[in-house]
C-alpha cells in the first residue's frame, strides 16, 4: 500500500515469491508502460532477476501485483484480457480505496481469493526422504513393543491355579 501511495498516479507492479500459498516476498519490478498512470508493463531485466531468486532460494513465483492508483482493487477488463497466468494470482492494490485484493483470473473469469496477512512468517517445510518415512515408521513400531515389553514385566505372576 505505501509503494503504492508513493508512486501514485502512476501504477507499481512487481511479483510475489513464495510456496504453494504462502507468500513470503514481495519483490518490485520496475513499470516500463509508455501510460504508467493507466497500465503496468514489467521490466524483463528485473522480471528475470525476480524468477533467479525464486529458484535460488527454492522458492516460486506464486503471482504477480499491480496497483490502481485511481480506483479500487478490482481487474479492469484489460487487466483480464492482458492475464496470461491462469494459475498465479493478480493481487491489485486499490490506492485510492485502500484495499488490496487478490484474484484467479481463467479466461474471462476473474474470482476473488481470500487474503491472509500476518506477521507471523509460516513454519519453514522440511522434506522428508523415504528413507526418513521408513525411519519414522519403525521407530513408532519399536516404541510400541517397548511399552508392550515393560507393561508385561510389570504384571504381578499369575496366581497358581488349583
Amino acid at each position: 500500500m505505501a509503494e503504492a501511495e508513493r508512486a501514485a498516479p502512476e501504477e507499481i507492479c512487481g511479483v510475489l515469491l513464495g510456496k504453494r500459498d504462502i507468500i513470503t516476498a514481495v519483490v518490485p519490478i520496475p513499470n516500463i508502460a509508455a501510460s504508467r498512470a493507466r497500465a503496468f508493463v514489467l521490466e524483463p531485466a528485473a522480471l528475470i532477476q525476480a524468477f533467479a531468486r525464486a529458484e535460488a532460494a527454492e522458492q516460486e513465483v506464486i503471482g504477480f501485483y499491480h496497483s490502481h492508483p485511481k480506483h479500487g482493487a478490482q481487474p479492469s477488463p484489460t487487466d483480464i484480457r492482458e492475464w496470461h497466468y491462469p494459475d498465479l494470482l493478480m493481487i491489485i492494490v486499490g490506492a485510492a480505496s485502500r484495499k488490496v485484493a487478490a484474484w484467479q483470473v481463467r479466461g474471462v473469469e476473474a474470482t476473488p481469493v481470500e487474503l491472509v496477512f500476518s506477521d507471523t512468517p509460516a513454519a519453514p517445510e522440511i522434506p522428508l526422504s523415504n528413507a526418513g518415512k521408513i525411519a519414522i515408521i519403525v521407530s513408532v513400531v519399536l516404541a510400541i513393543l517397548a511399552v508392550l515389553v515393560v507393561s508385561l514385566t510389570l504384571l504381578p505372576p499369575a496366581p497358581p491355579i488349583p
